[in-house]
């Protein structure tokens, strides 16, 4: 397969994801299917879904351009490419095992943390049930990064429930953006 078409079909299958990730979104919002009007059980369904639609339709895209640009099936990698491969496997397998939980136990704590704070500063929105502190998922999207869902509800009007993207870098993490589905 030719460069061009590698790029090409790195870009559809991207974007792909992208679309499809949107249309659920969309979908969701407007059917007002969100976690906060969701069965805690079902959150996690909810998660699947979210990011399980758009991963099988990219990988169904570059699975149909593979075989319609014809890419060889087993060809040979040169040595360079080899141990580019095992350092990235390396370097997913690190994330997978450290930075995962890492990226759950900051959120966790940050929670925490400002949960302490607000309690302190006065009890007159926090009511028994709070704090809700909760992880749904947390992905490796590549080596070092880490997709996160993430809901937290500390007084009655301070909440928030985000897809959020972490950037791990062994001694700790830092959030490179969120999307909030919902916010109180």
């Amino acid at each position: 397969m030719s460069v061009t078409k590698r790029v090409g079909s790195f870009l559809l299958v991207g974007l792909t994801f992208l679309l499809i990730f949107a249309t659920v979104l969309l979908v969701a919002g407007w059917f007002e299917i969100i976690p906060p009007e969701l069965p805690r059980a079902t959150v996690p369904l909810y998660v699947i879904v979210q990011l399980g639609l758009p991963i099988v339709a990219a990988l169904f895209l570059r699975r149909v351009l593979r075989k319609r640009w014809g890419a060889a099936v087993a060809s040979s990698r040169p040595a360079w490419q080899s141990r580019a491969l095992a350092i990235l496997a390396v370097g997913y397998g690190l994330t997978v095992v450290f930075g995962l939980p890492a990226v759950q136990s900051d959120q966790t704590a940050w929670a925490v943390d400002e949960y302490k704070r607000v309690r302190d500063r006065g009890p007159h929105r926090v009511f028994e049930q709070h704090p809700y502190i909760r992880s749904f998922a947390a992905i490796p999207v590549a080596p070092a990064l880490v997709l996160s869902y993430h809901e937290y509800q500390l007084d009655g009007l301070y909440g928030l429930g985000s897809f959020e993207l972490y950037v791990w870098y062994g001694v700790g993490t830092k959030s490179l953006g969120c999307l909030p589905l919902w916010v109180s």
